[in-house]
């Protein structure tokens, strides 16, 4: 064979993971088992019970490049990186990718990075994207003080927060199509910040919220947007449902085209305890 050409070496264990479940049942203190994973907090209150460190990161859009570096560098150990205290949520997006592209640039220090979670990073797509928007030649006059006798180019632009100011999503059916872009976004570099593995969290809908412990969970069911739960959940290698059996941890990766499971690993159909050397096995 050419030396342009080389055989890829067979992967067993998942590159990209979403698993899903009730609000506090122990998706994020999981999280914290996993050696070498920074974790990025979008909720409120979503890390601060855990036992591992947490970083406020708050103010890391006026961080320095080599403050970040530090930040990431000074050790590799599994800590949470708390972001969810920056109020404006387009801004809360430039934090996450500002994390994700320095984690790139410095080599994937860490094994797994997990955002926590997907679904409020969804909810932020919206005003992401209606800004977005706003920047493109179609929104130039959305969200303005519009002034009669001045271009719309020199229209005042509205802040977020702000009465007046409208998300993308008011536009109709073609809205959504610039936060479902931020998503994508997301996801095509998110999945390159790990060395091992990037997890993404996800809550599901409320409607399932009444459902008992071991209610199925469906694709269409996952507390992700329209067409971004179908976008996610065929692009992952790995998606699953997780619940509590009693006082036990579940995990379950059975499915098929409709329900949240599935897994392109060696893990195959695996449901029981929630254990991270049942998911990520040594590789030769």
């Amino acid at each position: 064979m050419s030396s342009v050409f080389t055989i890829k070496k067979r992967r067993v264990n998942p590159a990209t993971l979403l698993y899903s479940a009730k609000p506090k049942i122990g998706k994020t203190t999981k999280a914290t088992e996993l050696e070498k994973n920074l974790i990025i907090n979008l909720e409120r209150n979503g890390g601060d019970f855990q036992k591992v460190p947490i970083v406020d990161c708050s103010k890391i859009l006026e961080a320095s490049p080599e403050d970040i570096k530090s930040l990431l560098l000074a050790d590799t150990k599994t800590k949470i990186l708390d972001i969810a205290d920056i109020p404006n949520p387009n801004d809360r997006h430039k934090a996450l990718n500002r994390i994700l592209n320095a984690l790139i640039y410095l080599g994937r220090p860490y094994d797994f990075v997990t955002i926590d979670t997907i679904t409020q990073a969804d909810i932020d797509a919206e005003w992401a994207g209606t800004e977005a928007y706003m920047d493109s030649l179609q929104g130039k006059s959305y969200n303005r003080v519009q002034q009669p006798g001045k271009p719309s180019s020199q229209w005042p632009r509205l802040q977020y927060g702000e009465p007046d100011y409208q998300s993308v999503i008011e536009i109709g059916q073609n809205g959504w199509r610039w936060s479902r872009t931020v998503m994508v976004d997301l996801l095509n570099l998110s999945r390159q910040a790990a060395n091992k593995c990037t997890i993404y969290v996800c809550h599901i809908k409320d409607k399932m919220l009444s459902k008992g412990e071991k209610g199925e969970v469906f694709i269409k069911d996952i507390a992700l947007t329209g067409a971004v739960a179908d976008i996610y959940s065929r692009n992952v290698d790995a998606i699953a449902s997780v619940y509590k059996d009693e006082d036990k941890l579940m995990i379950s990766f059975k499915g098929n085209e409709d329900k949240t499971g599935g897994n392109r690993g060696d893990i195959g159909s695996y449901e029981g305890e929630f254990e991270w050397s049942k998911i990520f096995v040594k590789e030769d």
